[in-house]
């Protein structure tokens, strides 16, 4: 069954937002956060009052976390396929074919994985990790992306920072045991509005899209400078349905659906 829609007022998705971001601040994540964040760029005083004293830094914390990222990731990485019991030479017709396929999942694989970039990928994931305790990943299909064929479309993966992802259940490590997972971010007004007239939203629903100052629930304190009434809070939330164990999602801002459930 599909969450009955709602376009009077705030959202569902909304609520579960505030809701979320209350939770964050119990727990004091933006904070630490931000703080992680201003230690590693080297400015570790803010808050200080020195009175005219000098306020030296020997950023560590930076020399530190590179080092470790480094170490990580001294060594090439690599997706690989692999065919469990299948000999080194495969001589029967059946793992001729199969050792023919894992070859080509990871043909693909190296392609997929220079394409995305997945080294600097993962060096921004380790950095993430470090300053905040979580790297996370959301990959999605992009339509309209040119591919330089027939057909358009391919696969993005983005980095989120852990401020900008609510869990149904927080009090339990297991994803696929949440009620939900809801992801904010930030995005141009005139981007939202384009996005949900490409999926058929009304004129009346597209012109609840409007610019907030909501910036301050994202990591970081550049992440909160922005150009006033430019963008708006999007949320994108994924939910699987109890009867047909189905994943659904749907995109909405504050006020507006910008893709309906799918």
């Amino acid at each position: 069954m599909k969450e009955t829609k709602r376009t009077q007022g705030p959202t569902r998705e909304w609520e579960l937002y505030e809701r979320g971001r209350e939770i964050h601040e119990r727990l004091g994540l933006p904070q630490e956060a931000d703080r992680n964040e201003r230690f590693y760029a080297g400015n570790q005083w803010q808050g200080v009052q020195a009175n005219g004293l000098s306020t030296p830094v020997f950023n560590i914390f930076r020399r530190v976390i590179n080092y470790f990222v480094a170490a990580i990731l001294s060594q090439n990485t690599c997706l690989l396929f692999a065919a469990e019991n299948l000999a080194d030479r495969a001589e029967e017709s059946g793992d001729i074919n199969l050792a023919d396929a894992v070859g080509l999942l990871n043909s693909h694989a190296a392609y997929r994985w220079e394409k995305l970039k997945m080294e600097t990928l993962l060096s921004d994931a380790l950095l993430d990790a470090a300053l905040s305790g979580d790297a996370i990943a959301y990959t999605y299909w992009d339509p309209s992306i040119r591919t330089g064929q027939a057909y358009t479309g391919d696969f993005v993966t983005e980095l989120v920072d852990n401020v900008n992802v609510f869990m149904g259940d927080p009090n339990t490590r297991q994803i696929q045991k949440q009620p939900y997972i809801l992801l904010s971010g930030r995005a141009l007004v005139e981007d939202l509005q384009a996005e949900a007239r490409q999926n058929g939203i009304s004129e009346e629903e597209i012109e609840k899209i409007a610019g907030d100052d909501e910036s301050d629930g994202h990591a970081g304190d550049l992440g909160k400078v922005e150009l006033s009434g430019t963008k708006a809070t999007y949320l994108i939330k994924f939910w699987r349905d109890r009867e047909s164990g189905r994943i659904f999602w749907r995109k909405s801002v504050k006020n507006a659906i910008i893709r309906p459930e799918v």
